[in-house]
């Protein structure tokens, strides 16, 4: 799909995701950009997870290492990749749709956000857009290893005709035909 369709815009939070892989849309000044803010968050942000921070041993991850793995990573996985964009234009997480089986219609799903952005709202309104985006590419269930997911966020889902089933460890979603 054209880079233009792959953004969505979420009004209420006043959030957009931006396709950074496996072939990012828009320019690549932008790209750069939000790349060059997501590893300044896996690299400084003490508040993340262990699991997402990674190795307190490695160097700084740079702009272009970051794409560069995220790149590497979505053709791995049958991946896509999106950069959550606040209102100021800045990157402040990222979310992936893996495992695509357009076949099957199944995906995984994950993310990360900035420890400051925690508590918003967000979560649930970035899931919701990249709900909207597996239906437009054919997938019908949606499965994330989620830990805890707010009320608000499975009101979100289900409001985008999104049933929301919790199983051990995980969180499955079917998206009801459009």
């Amino acid at each position: 799909m054209g880079g233009k369709a792959m953004m969505m815009r979420d009004t209420m939070w006043d959030i957009s995701l931006f396709r950074l892989a496996p072939e990012h849309e828009g320019s690549q000044e932008t790209a750069h950009r939000y790349s060059d803010q997501l590893a300044a968050i896996l690299n400084w942000d003490e508040g993340l997870p262990p699991s997402v921070k990674g190795s307190g041993t490695a160097p700084p991850l740079s702009a272009a290492d970051f794409l560069s793995y995220t790149q590497s990573w979505c053709r791995e996985k049958s991946a896509q990749s999106f950069a959550i964009v606040d209102d100021s234009d800045s990157a402040i997480g990222l979310i992936s749709l893996s495992h695509i089986d357009r076949e099957q219609g199944t995906a995984r799903t994950g993310m990360f956000l900035s420890s400051r952005h925690e508590g918003l709202g967000i979560p649930g309104a970035a899931f919701a857009l990249l709900l909207k985006l597996a239906r437009m590419l054919g997938i019908r269930q949606v499965s994330g290893a989620i830990p805890e997911i707010e009320d608000m966020a499975q009101e979100i889902w289900e409001g985008c005709g999104a049933a929301v089933r919790f199983e051990p460890k995980q969180v499955v979603v079917s998206l009801a035909s459009s």
